[in-house]
């Protein structure tokens, strides 16, 4: 199967006509690439494709416990034109034993004032196909079965909780079942079970036979009190819903009359103290140091002129003072070269050096002095300390930046404080429908322990009928063909059950070995698992290490229980040997940087022949869009425009 074209009409959060195409997918590029920020329209996207295949069967995401037509009805885009009806097409090719067709699905409503009607038709190849379309959930099966669309189209943000031991055996119990067909086994058996018990009491004698009667009447009216529980439940649940959507309404005013920064109102405050309080000291750092030596950096250029002029004039007191007692020693040395005969030339280059030197010295007699000051008093203001002294008042006065800021943002909200009494009456509906609906939620739970104790009751009578039913047989009443069809319905219930088990352990065999192919190829610890297994009662999952050593899921990172969870997946989608498209919202959900590399190597790239990714800003980025880049057939942006009040979908990714 491969998904070539889907068409939005007016449906969600996306107004008019969108028209995505599909199909530029190949076995080299199989990944289909979507980039959305959250709340853009991602998971409308899934949910339509869920829809037009699976109709009231869909497992959409925002659905919850409302009824089929009533989800259709919140489905409709409310800013549309014609905001009455919403549609999705979708085309997709289908291949099936050597030969392709091409099919096109349409699903289209229409909501009234007090009833939603739906429409439904399909097209192979072309041509409108009247029996696929009044049968389609007989035929859709052999598309995309709806018991395991789960296994292909998935929210990566619940592979946590599918992580869980419980949930992961809860998900195997289902695709196994689903898989093999076991329900149809299971359905069967019931049915014999049945007959069994219908031939049983044929055998019995009157009074056998009315004491029968009397526990299946007694049963028969237990279960019509449990139906008339469970009426009660789904109408208290109604009342819940409502209840809830009317708080969450009450909840929204609330927000947009400033209810939550009213309740603020004394954290705010406070935080414009302790503002004030910071700036203060920000204030008094910065007085220290103006107190200290940082005036001078106003005055670089004379400190350094003064530190030159009394270098010089250093230079100059020394020279007063050495003229004299140089002059001397140079007639010295002069009379001493010539006492020793020292040829001519050579003192008269020396006397020529020292007349230079004198002249050099008597030179800096000249320099007007008026500091009077050492040169060291000027060593301490050097440049480590105007260096310093400028980095403090750089952090001090960007410390005071981002304290004003916030003092801004601080008087903001404190502006948008509302008045208490523009928000009383509605804090008085928000807590009286909390105090409503935990009645509401009260009772149902007194309704389910009543229906609890029912089922209970149930119970007991099915063992009693069961006992009469076992019991010894009065020979006025037996049957020779009774006993003869109950022997043998008896035989095919074992032999349905012996099937049964035996098909399931075959297949979680094969299961198991696909299941530890898909985690080796995912995790980076390839030899932390060697075996799995997978019990054929409770199908809880185990895992073994070296030396056959069990692995409690308490030794697995969060991460590696995440990998295991798309591992199930991936084993099953094997399993099912069916060639389909897998699509997945936030595909690298909360995993750590390492785990998202894993998948984007080693999972995305082989997972299907057509791959959808639904992706945040926040995930597919990056390293990780560099590495996924070579697999990607398509890309696509999907972006809200407030103005519109749309989401439109685009070429390209962020």
């Amino acid at each position: 199967m491969l998904f070539e074209k889907i068409e939005l009409h007016d449906f969600g959060i996306y107004q008019g006509s969108h028209e995505i195409k599909l199909d530029q997918a190949s076995p080299e590029k199989p990944i289909l690439l979507f980039g959305g920020l959250n709340g853009g329209g991602k998971t409308t996207f899934l949910d339509a494709l869920k829809l037009v295949l699976f109709g009231k069967f869909a497992d959409c995401s925002n659905r919850g416990s409302l009824s089929y037509p009533n989800y259709l009805r919140q489905t409709i885009n409310r800013y549309a034109e014609n905001s009455e009806g919403a549609q999705i097409n979708l085309s997709f090719k289908h291949f099936h034993e050597g030969k392709v067709d091409r099919y096109e699905i349409e699903r289209y409503w229409k909501a009234t004032d007090k009833t939603v009607s739906e429409g439904f038709r399909v097209f192979r190849n072309g041509c409108l196909d009247p029996i696929l379309s009044e049968n389609w959930y007989d035929y859709v099966d052999q598309f995309i079965p709806a018991s395991i669309a789960n296994l292909f189209f998935f929210d990566g943000e619940k592979i946590e909780s599918l992580a869980e031991p419980e949930k992961s055996a809860e998900l195997l119990k289902t695709g196994i079942n689903s898989l093999l067909g076991l329900d149809i086994v299971d359905n069967l058996a019931s049915n014999v079970s049945k007959r069994i018990k219908h031939r049983k009491k044929v055998l019995k004698d009157d009074a056998q036979r009315e004491k029968i009667d009397t526990i299946e009447t007694e049963l028969e009216e237990l279960e019509s009190q449990r139906q008339e529980l469970n009426l009660k439940r789904a109408s208290v649940e109604t009342k819940i819903d409502a209840a809830k959507a009317g708080l969450s309404r009450f909840l929204d005013e609330y927000r947009k009359e400033g209810g939550e920064l009213f309740e603020q109102l004394e954290s705010l405050k406070a935080e414009r103290k302790h503002i004030q309080t910071q700036q203060l000291e920000a204030h008094n750092k910065l007085k220290v140091i103006a107190a200290g030596p940082a005036p001078l950096m106003l005055v670089r250029d004379l400190l350094d002129a003064a530190k030159i002029q009394a270098i010089t004039e250093q230079e100059a007191n020394n020279n007063r003072v050495m003229l004299d007692t140089l002059a001397q020693r140079d007639k010295d040395l002069l009379k001493a070269l010539q006492s020793s005969k020292a040829p001519n030339s050579a003192i008269d280059q020396v006397s020529r050096f020292l007349n230079s030197d004198r002249k050099t010295r008597e030179k800096s007699l000249a320099t007007q002095c008026y500091l009077d000051t050492a040169p060291e008093a000027f060593s301490t203001f050097n440049d480590e300390l105007f260096a310093g002294i400028e980095q403090q008042i750089r952090h001090s006065v960007s410390e005071l930046e981002v304290l004003a800021e916030k003092k801004a943002i601080n008087e903001r909200r404190l502006n948008d404080v509302p008045e208490e009494e523009l928000i009383a009456g509605i804090r008085v509906a928000i807590d009286e429908t909390e105090n409503m609906l935990a009645k509401l939620e009260g009772a149902k739970e007194h309704i389910e322990q009543e229906i609890a104790q029912i089922e209970a009751r149930a119970e007991a009578k099915h063992s009693e009928l069961y006992r009469e039913l076992e019991s010894e047989q009065s020979g006025a009443s037996k049957a020779h063909i009774d006993r003869k069809v109950i022997s043998q319905s008896g035989s095919i219930l074992s032999t349905l059950r012996r099937f049964r088990e035996e098909i399931t352990k075959k297949n979680l065999s094969r299961l198991e070995a696909l299941i530890l192919e898909s985690f080796d190829q995912l995790s980076r610890k390839f030899e932390l698992v060697t075996r799995i297994e997978i019990d054929p009662e409770t199908y809880h999952l185990t895992l073994f290490g070296h030396n056959e050593q069990r692995i409690p899921p308490a030794r697995l990172s969060a991460g590696e229980r995440q990998l295991l969870a798309v591992s199930i997946l991936w084993g099953l989608a094997k399993a099912s040997g069916k060639p389909l498209p897998t699509i997945i919202d936030t595909p690298l959900g909360r995993l750590d940087g390492e785990h998202r590399t894993q998948l984007v190597n080693n999972y995305f790239p082989y997972a299907s022949h057509q791959v959808i990714l639904l992706s945040t800003d926040e995930e597919i980025n990056g390293k990780y869009y560099d590495q996924i880049k070579p697999y990607i057939g398509q890309e696509f942006h999907i972006s809200y425009d407030d103005n519109e009040k749309t989401s439109t979908v685009t070429e390209g990714y962020f």
